[in-house]
């Protein structure tokens, strides 16, 4: 068989397959463009029961107590208005907005307005004195 040979000397070639159904065609039904830009309600972020809490947090309510990195990427230790501190990583959704950005000292954020777009909070970690 002369197959074994070409093989064996690296030469490319390929085999076209004959099926009873005919040539397969493809259909964009239901797929999103590659090319056109995400609407606003397709998130990458997948709700966790780490991140679910985030959610009725508002940003300005925030106190920012610390923050961690690792391999995974940056966390930021938030309390809430309600007196609990919670870890939010990367991109954690809050009520109004999404943390964005992670320091060693501070954490910014970038909120959603109503009219005037989005605009971008910076809190910096609140010391022990504070």
């Amino acid at each position: 068989m002369i197959l074994v040979p070409l093989l064996q000397l690296g030469v490319l070639f390929s085999l076209a397959v004959s099926s009873q159904e005919g040539p397969a065609v493809y259909s964009p039904q239901g797929k999103n463009d590659p090319f056109e830009p995400r609407r606003p309600e397709q998130h990458d972020t997948v709700e966790t029961p780490l991140t679910a809490p985030l959610r009725q947090l508002a940003i300005s309510e925030l106190v920012i107590v610390g923050t961690a990195a690792g391999r995974l990427g940056g966390f930021a230790l938030v309390q809430g208005a309600d007196g609990l501190t919670h870890l939010a990583p990367m991109k954690a959704r809050f009520a109004d907005g999404q943390l964005v950005r992670i320091s060693e000292d501070w954490v910014i954020f970038r909120v959603d307005g109503s009219g005037t777009g989005r605009s971008w909070v910076t809190k910096r970690i609140r010391s022990a004195g504070e």
